[in-house]
């Protein structure tokens, strides 16, 4: 599986791309958003803003598109930005590389509070 890290320097942020070997029976979606709202980072210039508290509660697949649902704390903040950018970023880029998906939809309850495209249709 491989998941995007945040990475800042030199006045600049990178998205790194971590291969992480896993042999759990576990979907790829689940060890993406397990590993990036871990507290465990394995490389201490590599961050996730990802709450530790955040859930993915059910993923779907429908017409290229991958449905994520999740608790509350995907929120950033109710009253602005609902999701911060590099949690979007970070797993956008991770589902990208391991699903053949064109977008990704955040969900919270039965509401979509975020969509973003992940390629262009040539």
């Amino acid at each position: 599986v491989t998941i995007y890290y945040l990475k800042e320097g030199h006045n600049n942020s990178y998205y790194v791309p971590v291969t992480k070997y896993v042999n759990d029976g576990r979907d790829k979606v689940k060890i993406i958003v397990d590993e990036l709202s871990s507290n465990h980072v394995y490389n201490s210039n590599l961050m996730s803003y990802l709450n530790s508290n955040a859930k993915l509660e059910a993923a779907n697949l429908e017409d290229d598109t991958l449905h994520l649902k999740f608790n509350q704390y995907i929120l950033s903040d109710l009253k602005e930005e609902p999701i911060l950018e590099e949690v979007v970023y970070t797993i956008g880029l991770s589902i990208q590389d391991n699903y053949q998906v064109n977008q990704v939809s955040f969900e919270v309850g039965e509401k979509e509070i975020y969509k973003t495209v992940l390629k262009t249709l040539d």
